[in-house]
């Protein structure tokens, strides 16, 4: 895993450590950076993209190896990553650009279904990791990282949406990490939920979230995704064999969500 996510984030005083500005108070309480919030959290409006690549399973294991995690294959041989964008417009976090890369991988305890990787993805028995999580704004990293142990660091991240395209450019420390565009411009509805994995200082968490929307467009195949050369998550991405031409390519270009509070699955991993 990469320090990226344990990086002192710069704020108006210079770079402040996570865990010295915030706090949990009682339940599912928590106060960051001076201001209090609770969970669940409810988004008003957000955008968001999302690309989904095949990948070999050797390489997605080599990557999640310091994890403990075991990787969800969607058929023999073959795991996944996906890239996403997602622009909040209506969050109390803040409005803010944010970009993911996530693996499906098993809890632990969880039993696989031989040879059947791709259902236990879509019935949720596995989850998605978060390998990386940027954005743009110095709360919402700071907020993500204690309550639900998010990887989040600032880079700059820009999420746009045009009447038939979207877009999603990700670069951190000047450097290049993945630009994506998928279609945009559908009419259809769409209601996901998701159940995410995050591990920070040695916790692995689960996190669910479920995301209503409307102007959904998905589309088979895509446009291959721009990856950088130098920085180590575009690294990381080009282990997994990317730039290569996606499975599926999506955008819902108006939606709302909850996050739950995490739940603690275990401790001492990824040391």
């Amino acid at each position: 895993m990469h320090d990226l996510a344990e990086r002192p984030i710069d704020g108006p005083g210079g770079p402040r450590r996570t865990d010295d500005l915030c706090q949990q108070l009682a339940g599912d309480r928590y106060l960051i950076d001076g201001r209090e919030l609770s969970l669940p959290m409810s988004i008003a409006d957000c955008a968001l993209m999302v690309q989904v690549f095949a990948v070999p399973t050797a390489a997605a294991a080599a990557l999640m190896a310091d994890t403990g995690l075991r990787v969800a294959e969607l058929w023999p041989g073959r795991s996944a990553v996906t890239l996403m964008g997602v622009r909040y417009r209506d969050n109390p976090l803040g409005d803010y650009n944010e970009a993911v890369i996530s693996l499906p991988v098993y809890p632990p305890g969880t039993r696989a279904l031989p040879l059947l990787g791709g259902l236990d993805v879509l019935r949720g028995t596995a989850a998605h990791f978060v390998h990386a999580m940027p954005v743009d704004q110095p709360f919402t990293a700071h907020a993500g990282r204690f309550m639900w142990g998010y990887p989040k660091f600032l880079a700059t991240i820009d999420v746009t949406f045009e009447e038939s395209e979207a877009h999603a450019r990700f670069s951190a420390d000047g450097e290049l990490v993945f630009a994506m565009t998928t279609p945009a411009g559908g009419a259809r509805r769409a209601a996901e939920s998701a159940s995410n994995l995050t591990l920070r200082g040695g916790q692995l968490r689960r996190v669910e979230a479920r995301f209503e929307g409307e102007g959904l467009s998905v589309k088979l195949g895509g446009a291959r995704p721009e990856i950088g050369e130098h920085h180590p998550l575009a690294r990381d991405l080009r282990s997994l064999g990317l730039p290569a031409r996606p499975l599926l390519s999506a955008s819902l270009r108006s939606a709302s969500a909850v996050f739950q509070a995490a739940q603690v699955l275990g401790t001492g991993l990824g040391h």
